[in-house]
């Protein structure tokens, strides 16, 4: 099994590209979604972490990327970084700061061994919040525990013959590039 600290997984940077990649530890109940106080530790401890309960996909980490204004967030299967059960990705249209995020997009991606059905929120849809944040020093990113809150389920993007998705409320914790 290949999941990694945050530290290791550091190492991964695209410089090009302004990107960092980090992951979770693997196997901790205290990181899964629905997990007490799982949003919480994964930011004390400048993890990624999906609370997005979603029915038919397991998970047992978590792995993130982000630049200045976008973030992805995987939860992660137990066979390698590669195992990716879902995404949950971000665009910002202005970096992110506590407080309610300027949100252009959000998307969802289940990928299963034939295909990757993405959903798309509709545009005001949500809201995202920044509740807490924490910066990692060894790299300089800015990790946020983020609420995302959405009135209207996610619309199956083109080639996704999957019923709409429904988000509801839930947390992530992701990080961003300064």
């Amino acid at each position: 099994m290949f999941l990694c600290s945050p530290r290791v997984a550091g190492v991964l940077l695209l410089v090009g590209l302004s990107m960092g990649v980090g992951c979770a530890n693997d196997d901790s109940s205290a990181n899964r979604a629905g997990a007490a106080g799982g949003a919480d530790n994964a930011l004390a401890q400048k993890d990624c972490y999906v609370g997005l309960p979603t029915p038919g996909v397991t998970y047992t980490g978590y792995g993130c990327s982000g630049t200045s204004t976008s973030s992805s967030v995987s939860a992660l299967g137990p066979k390698s970084w590669n195992d990716v059960r879902m995404t949950i990705s971000l665009t910002l249209n202005t970096p992110p700061s506590l407080g309610v995020l300027d949100l252009e997009t959000l998307t969802v991606q289940v990928p299963t061994a034939d295909a990757t059905p993405t959903w798309n929120a509709p545009l005001g849809a949500c809201v995202a919040t920044a509740t807490k944040s924490a910066v990692d020093a060894d790299f300089g990113w800015v990790y946020f525990l983020i609420d995302i809150s959405c009135n209207l389920p996610a619309l199956p993007a083109a080639g996704n013959p999957g019923a709409p998705l429904d988000l509801n409320s839930f947390s992530i914790v992701t990080f961003f590039t300064q």
